[in-house]
């Protein structure tokens, strides 16, 4: 269910960037497939991470929010 993605990136020091990563337990790759089928661009970290990297200087606020 929806309820179960969750957001695992610190909001604090995250000196490596600008990159969000989620977890779903059973539905992570899935998720990234999906997502890779809509041409957004990420990641699956196994078991069960999504990664996101975010280019600031050629990315928007609506790229972000479609995704």
């Amino acid at each position: 269910t929806g309820n179960d993605l969750a957001l695992i990136t610190s909001r604090e020091g995250n000196e490596r960037g600008p990159d969000v990563s989620l977890t779903h337990p059973k539905d992570g790759c899935v998720i990234v497939d999906a997502l890779i089928a809509a041409n957004v661009v990420n990641d699956f970290r196994s078991p069960n991470v999504q990664r996101f990297g975010f280019a600031s200087l050629n990315i928007s606020f609506t790229d972000v929010w479609q995704a």
